[in-house]
């Protein structure tokens, strides 16, 4: 029995390993499809990346960001040719493209940096360690050599084995579907079984309560109220016992009637049991405990759904006891939704940052409460400046991680949070631009009606701003038409970045 145990508990470790390295993977698989690069090389890249002080996804985003240049302005290879950019390979031809760069000045290089999509300080980083960055490719690649590892192969077999789990977690969602066919009218018929059952037995009921009480108002009559004492404590004592089998029989009817339904009253602690993600706080006992069993038997098949932790960088560690807080659902917030009770608009999941941020507990479904909305509009601010602070610096970044695609239309979450902020969605994000993002979360998390929660984060940041400009450029006698134009472009596009860049946060 030991041993199964421990070969089971291998075999679960296993298989989690292989699930974040298939995702892992499949990513690069279909970055490969994007760039035309090969899987391995950009595995390379990734991995030299960290040896010159940038990070995977800056390089690998530098990378996507020149090569999406080419293929959708197919001048640009010309312009490249100019520039005297060589390679056999997109990967060849970037490298080479630093290289040119790093032979000019600054502030043209960043000119034409910009036109493929590379930022300054990311081109600063890969010009100054250009060599260390090709030396440690070639080390990675000879890696994967002596580890007789094909990229291609793996991540190939990466997207295979993500789209059996995303069959097989279809599957499971079908058989609930049809599970929940057969046990919804077996429920019904019970529920509708117990209210008759308590109606037909309400009259005795009400009548075994009056006469207890009758006994308790005889007693207290028949009491020779001047001997105190003795007499007091024996009333009290009776009164206390007859008072407890009227709170059994009346509180044994509210236990199973909130038990199948639910009350506004503070539940009872739930029986022992991992919280579900899509438990809710007005969930009845029975309702929990059918959601608690389904996602048990996912856990166990593999398919569960993952807590979204994108609403906190913060252990989710389920609380109970004195951090478990009822939110407050008073007459005017019952229907809010959860994150609006909770005064945690953002949803974020309690847990070690939310109580540096000021949460005083978690309702029933694991996420934070805060005292009041204020300390929970500006948690969710302190946690997008943090995400800024780790890279996740564009409303593309922030959004696909605050909400990934496992649990949400993130595709969709982007466009709106970019709509409404009016940037794009894979601009650097200000300070003051984060605050609007977090009022663009407020609104989608909790529904258009609450927008007006954004102009607590974000008095500015998420109003459209236009702006009209006129720039005259003079060219006299150029012997070099194509460098006149690519001038002239370059000193277009700084003129545009200085406004924006001005302008930012300026307006009110």
């Amino acid at each position: 029995m030991a041993l199964g145990a421990v070969v089971a508990a291998t075999a679960a470790a296993v298989v989690a390993g292989v699930k974040v390295i298939s995702a892992e993977m499949e990513r690069l698989y279909y970055a490969s499809q994007r760039t035309g690069e090969t899987v391995g090389n950009i595995m390379a890249l990734r991995y030299a990346a960290g040896q010159i002080g940038l990070t995977a996804e800056q390089a690998q985003a530098s990378l996507e960001g020149f090569t999406r240049t080419l293929r959708l302005n197919p001048g640009m290879n010309g312009l490249l040719a100019q520039l005297g950019v060589t390679g056999n390979g997109p990967l060849e031809q970037f490298e080479s493209f630093i290289g040119k760069m790093k032979q000019m000045q600054p502030y043209i290089a960043a000119q034409y940096a910009g036109l493929f999509g590379i930022d300054p300080d990311t081109l600063l980083m890969l010009e100054n360690g250009l060599p260390k960055l090709q030396a440690a490719q070639a080390k990675y690649q000879e890696k994967l050599g002596a580890f007789h590892i094909d990229p291609e192969r793996a991540a190939q077999a990466g997207v295979d084995f993500d789209n059996s789990v995303r069959d097989l977690t279809n599957d499971i969602h079908l058989f609930w579907v049809l599970l929940q066919e057969h046990l919804a009218p077996v429920l019904a018929t019970i529920s509708s079984e117990f209210e008759k059952w308590a109606s037909g037995h309400a009259d005795e009921t009400a009548r075994k309560i009056a006469t207890a009480l009758e006994a308790v108002a005889k007693w207290v009559q028949e009491t020779d109220w001047q001997k105190v004492g003795k007499d007091v404590d024996t009333f009290l004592e009776k009164a206390g016992k007859v008072a407890q089998v009227i709170g059994n029989i009346v509180g044994s009817f509210a236990r199973v009637a909130s038990w199948f339904g639910g009350s506004d009253e503070k539940q009872s602690p739930a029986p022992s049991g991992e919280t579900p993600p899509d438990a809710r706080p007005d969930d009845s006992p029975f309702l929990a405990w059918v959601r608690r069993q389904r996602y048990a038997f996912q856990k166990w098949a593999g398919t569960a759904p993952q807590q979204p932790a994108s609403h906190a960088d913060a252990p989710q560690t389920q609380q109970q006891g004195s951090n478990a807080v009822q939110p407050k659902t008073g007459q005017a917030q019952s229907s809010a939704p959860r994150g609006i009770r909770n005064n945690n608009p953002g949803n974020i999941r309690y847990g070690e940052f939310a109580r540096s941020a000021g949460a005083v507990g978690a309702d029933s479904g694991g996420f934070a409460v805060f005292a009041d909305m204020s300390a929970g509009i500006e948690a969710t601010v302190k946690l997008l400046r943090s995400y800024a602070s780790r890279g996740f610096d564009t409303i593309r970044k922030i959004i696909s991680r605050w909400a990934p695609a496992n649990e949400n239309d993130t595709q969709a979450y982007i466009a709106a949070v970019a709509k409404q902020i009016g940037v794009s969605a894979d601009a650097q994000l200000s300070v003051d631009q984060l605050r609007g993002v977090a009022g663009s979360i407020f609104q989608h998390e909790n529904g258009s009606a609450y927008g007006k929660l954004g102009a607590n984060a974000a008095p500015a940041a998420s109003r459209s701003v236009t702006v009209s400009q006129k720039t005259d450029v003079h060219v006299h006698g150029s012997p070099d038409p194509g460098g006149t134009a690519r001038a002239v472009a370059g000193e277009q596009a700084r003129v545009n970045a200085d406004l924006v860049r001005n302008m930012t946060g300026a307006y009110v």
